[in-house]
């Protein structure tokens, strides 16, 4: 939730800055529109509106940068609080979650495997569990979990509850 909070307020930020620099252009044209000069110092418009172009191209760069400097620090942020729902998510609840509808009941099913075949189960990426439910034919739904980025801000808490036991 956290994280859509920060996306939303970054686009919040962005269409803000855009505005900005909308209405900044607009004054620009305004005032540009506001010189009167006569047609013998013709040389002398043309180095007003190169004077005010190079001007609104300017601030356009500086708010443009402004808000990337405001993205990026969003991102951080975000970047941030990934790890913190990898850390919160709770073993026992991703067990009755995931596991339990073919695995029954945690702790028995925990207590069949030692700590270290647990380890080798969940060695490499867990490839052992992958393959483990690929041959039985799980459901697809399982299968395509393995694969989300779901199951690697998971993965880590359900390992450190099966090793609990």
């Amino acid at each position: 939730m956290k994280i859509l909070h920060s996306v939303l307020l970054l686009l919040i930020i962005i269409v803000i800055a855009i505005s900005s620099i909308l209405l900044y252009n607009q004054t620009l044209i305004k005032d540009k529109q506001k010189i009167t000069l006569n047609t013998k110092e013709s040389n002398d418009e043309e180095a007003v509106l190169k004077s005010l172009q190079n001007i609104v191209e300017d601030e356009k760069k500086e708010a443009i940068a402004k808000v990337e400097r405001e993205i990026k620090a969003k991102q951080k942020v975000i970047n941030k609080q990934k790890p913190i729902a990898k850390k919160i998510f709770d073993g026992k609840v991703l067990y009755m979650k995931r596991c339990r509808l073919c695995h029954g009941d945690e702790k028995i099913f925990i207590n069949k495997f030692s700590k270290d075949k647990w380890n080798k189960v969940f060695n490499n990426n867990s490839k052992i569990l992958l393959k483990v439910h690929d041959k039985k034919s799980v459901s697809k739904v399982t299968n395509n979990y393995f694969k989300t980025k779901e199951y690697e801000l998971e993965v880590d808490s359900l390992i450190k509850y099966i090793l609990r036991h």
